[in-house]
């Protein structure tokens, strides 16, 4: 019995691959044709819900779902053959067919098997993209992916009785994401310095993010009295160090006493994506040098300094007066 009908779909087979190849194309072709049998293959995802923006410090992978489908279309007197796929398996392949080079993706997974029916066979494989903190932030690139079906072949695997397609391809757009890591430089936070002189303090800031920055500062706690100051809205490409100026003058006498600067980092193209904030205190200390016989020594060269220009000036105005009682 099972010979005998083995044999029924052999001839069947074979008469409908007689006619194939007598019939003109366009009949064969012809939508719902009695002999149409093709393979169907379609790719698609979630453009408008699905996020592609690359986390750059993630651990993990970003994931995109991928709808696959797949099915045959069969005309009547081909439908006959669906018998001799019963239970058996369709081989899909996936591959990325462009990418740009910055992204490293893969597929999961590359292939799959699928029951061959005209009941269109819906399945999910997904695109991982594995995060480079390295990549600078905004950087965009496009994947392309499609898929493949072979050639499905009869009994005996002498012919083909399914054709190998191609399924649509589809382009998927994704940004790298934006991360802030600065490094600020907390040497020389201990300082000797005279009073009524001016002092610098160099702060080196360093961007190891992956995107423009700027870099803001803020005097906190400090005395109207230090006339102190510091660099301020400092722009900092990745990978770049910027050397942040701290000036002050006391204009009083002090033993020690504390200056303090918050230092923090804001995305250049977002403002309100603020990064770690660093608060620095600055010991100052009283060098010594300074004492009542510098004052003292000061206002005294202050003093002769007056008294010369005084002499100059009269010496100047003297001159040209007697210049003019001479030519009177």
């Amino acid at each position: 019995m099972v010979n005998s009908m083995q044999k029924t779909v052999t001839i069947l087979t074979c008469l409908i691959l007689s006619l194939t190849i007598l019939l003109p194309t366009s009949v064969l072709a012809a939508d719902n044709g009695l002999f149409t049998l093709q393979n169907n293959l379609e790719l698609e995802w979630d453009e408008d819900n699905t996020d592609t923006t690359i986390d750059p410090l993630s651990e993990d992978p970003l994931n995109i779902k991928i709808n696959t489908s797949y099915s045959i279309t069969a005309g009547t007197i081909s439908k006959l053959i669906l018998i001799i796929f019963n239970n058996k398996q369709a081989t899909i392949t996936f591959e990325i067919t462009d990418k740009a080079e910055w992204i490293n993706a893969s597929l999961d997974p590359e292939n799959m098997t699928s029951s061959i029916s005209e009941t269109p066979q819906t399945d999910k494989i997904t695109l991982k993209i594995n995060p480079d903190k390295n990549i600078n932030a905004y950087e965009e690139g496009q994947i392309t992916i499609k898929a493949n079906v072979g050639d499905i072949k009869g009994p005996l695997g002498l012919l083909s009785l399914l054709k190998a397609v191609e399924s649509n391809e589809i382009k998927i757009n994704v940004t790298q994401g934006y991360y802030s890591d600065i490094e600020v430089n907390t040497i020389n936070l201990s300082q000797n310095i005279t009073p009524y002189k001016e002092t610098e303090i160099p702060i080196n800031v360093t961007n190891n993010g992956n995107g423009n920055i700027i870099v803001k500062t803020e005097l906190s706690e400090t005395k109207e009295i230090w006339n102190a100051t510091i660099s301020n809205n400092v722009t900092i490409s990745p990978g770049k160090t910027k050397t942040l100026k701290l000036k002050f003058k006391p204009d009083h006498k002090f033993k020690e006493e504390n200056v303090y600067v918050n230092i923090y980092s804001v995305e250049e193209k977002d403002q309100s994506n603020m990064g770690k904030m660093f608060n620095l205190s600055y010991e100052l200390k009283n060098d010594g040098s300074y004492t009542e016989e510098t004052e003292s020594e000061n206002i005294d060269t202050i003093l002769i300094i007056i008294l010369i220009a005084i002499i100059i000036l009269c010496g100047i105005i003297f001159y040209f007066y007697r210049g003019n009682l001479e030519e009177e």
